[in-house]
């Protein structure tokens, strides 16, 4: 639409601030239930995270959906970063993280206010936030270039862990296919979805029930693995 600005500017100290509880969580949660339940619970959650990093890729980028309120502004810029690939290299990766902001703010509280701020809320909030960011730090990093990727960051996406550039190249050729931008592990179940239930209201319905009461799924049963 004629004069819809495209970037907006985030509020980056919220990402600093959201960070830092995260980071306390983890500390608190590990030192209630070990290492062993968070290292657990971790790899559930970047698995998850990926396949909901993909959810959301299908959801914003459909054209269509640049009209929806709450998430139309994100999906013009997804619609832009198609046209622009390499936008999110030269966006500061803070302002990255700050497009989550509103939806982290929205949907953490909402789940805070249902569920309270116990331990094992709080340290799977903070594994959801973080696998939020580091899919947005894999995205960053399938589009720079090798002198600009870090070398560890290289090895990860070598042996499969993060998300390799060529396998995300892939999405920018056709924009229908390879929506993962965290690990790439969830590909193909993704891939099948989209090819089985193309509708976009059946994507769009999947995005809103995951953004309300994934949280609190989650919530539920590790409290009732852990007691």
């Amino acid at each position: 639409r004629a004069g819809r600005p495209v970037y907006v500017e985030r509020f980056t100290p919220l990402v600093y601030f959201y960070s830092a509880i995260a980071a306390a969580s983890l500390v608190a949660f590990a030192y209630y239930y070990g290492l062993l339940a968070l290292s657990v619970l971790t790899f559930v959650i970047f698995v998850y995270s990926d396949f909901k990093g993909a959810l959301t890729h299908v959801v914003l980028d459909e054209p269509k959906n640049v009209d929806v309120p709450a998430i139309g502004q994100s999906a013009l810029e997804f619609q832009m970063h198609h046209e622009i690939p390499r936008d999110n290299v030269i966006k500061p990766y803070v302002e990255m993280c700050g497009d989550l902001n509103v939806y982290i703010s929205v949907c953490l509280g909402l789940n805070t206010f249902v569920f309270g701020p116990s331990v094992i809320f709080c340290g799977l909030g903070a594994l959801m936030l973080l696998g939020g960011y580091a899919g947005q730090w894999s995205h960053r990093c399938a589009h720079m270039t090798m002198s600009q990727r870090p070398a560890w960051m290289t090895k990860l996406q070598d042996w499969g862990i993060m998300l390799p550039a060529a396998q995300h190249a892939l999405h920018h050729q056709t924009h229908d296919g390879n929506f993962p931008i965290l690990s790439g592990w969830t590909t193909t179940l993704v891939q099948r979805m989209v090819a089985t239930v193309p509708s976009r209201a059946v994507w769009l319905s999947a995005f809103c029930f995951a953004a309300i009461f994934d949280v609190g799924i989650f919530y539920t049963a590790t409290k009732a693995v852990l007691g």
